[in-house]
């Protein structure tokens, strides 16, 4: 998650996300698992899971991948591409040129 903005924080066991509301419509919560297998690895919960009567069973992982590993979007690639069309084209010219 990138945004710090739509998350804050309380103790760092109990982090609230604003925007993404759980079955029972309230903020639902951030924690961080402690399993074998899943180590460190964010999910979210309604804050109700642990009350005991309470019926809301929301629960998530939270993909996060690093900011260097987003993907990139078709339109941003084409316009990579075109750019490089155009340098090309460019080394092409200057190259004749020296000839």
């Amino acid at each position: 998650m990138s945004s710090g903005s739509r998350i804050s924080t309380g103790s760092s066991n109990h982090k609230v996300d604003k925007e993404v509301l759980c079955d029972c419509e309230l903020p639902s919560r951030i924690r961080t698992s402690k399993t074998k297998d899943n180590t460190g690895k964010k999910f979210r919960v309604c804050p109700n899971s642990l009350k005991p009567g309470k019926k809301c069973k929301f629960w998530e992982w939270i993909d996060e991948e690093p900011e260097n590993m987003k993907p990139i979007a078709e339109d941003t690639l084409s316009d990579v591409a075109d750019y490089l069309i155009q340098v090309l084209e460019d080394v092409t010219s200057v190259r004749e040129e020296v000839k």
